[in-house]
């Protein structure tokens, strides 16, 4: 592993060569970016509208990907997917989405109702605001940059992991 200038900070982290420091800082830096904000928009959801933001994220996908098995739901989410069969079966119960036998029977496909995406689209406003007023203290220009990297990012991570999965 070749040594990489330290670009996170001054403070060292044992037995670590220089390079995996650095990127070990980049993690807790985005760790204690994503947690406190995760956590905020959790507690206003479930304060004010009895809805959890995993809860939000189901709703979030099936309104932007239509019906998607339970499979394809939990490999969707952003928020942690548990128990998503309990999860899914007391949203089903309180009408936010529908479960129906997919074509081979072997999987059931997640349907969001009126009632949900109403619930959802009721829920984006407020969750829009708190992210946004967190985030507004980057420039236009470091706000690009950031999104730029953070989708870079993302696309190399879902790309190993893809791979990882297919090696399998």
């Amino acid at each position: 592993m070749s040594k990489a200038k330290n670009t996170l900070g001054d403070r060292g982290l044992p037995s670590l060569a220089e390079e995996d420091a650095d990127l070990v800082r980049l993690w807790l830096y985005l760790v204690k970016i994503v947690l406190p904000l995760e956590r905020e928009v959790n507690q206003h959801l479930q304060q004010n509208h009895g809805q959890s933001l995993t809860r939000f994220d189901v709703l979030a996908q099936l309104d932007r990907f239509g019906d998607l098995s339970v499979g394809q739901l939990a490999n969707r989410l952003i928020a942690s997917a548990g128990n998503i069969t309990s999860l899914l079966r007391r949203m089903e119960s309180e009408g936010l989405l529908t479960r129906a036998p997919a074509a081979d029977r072997r999987a059931s496909l997640v349907q969001i109702t009126a009632h949900g995406r109403r619930t959802y689209k009721a829920l984006i406003p407020r969750h829009a605001e708190i992210v946004t007023q967190r985030l507004n203290v980057l420039d236009d220009t470091s706000r690009a940059q950031l999104a730029g990297l953070a989708r870079d990012l993302h696309l190399r991570l879902s790309e190993n992991k893809e791979d990882s999965s297919r090696r399998r």
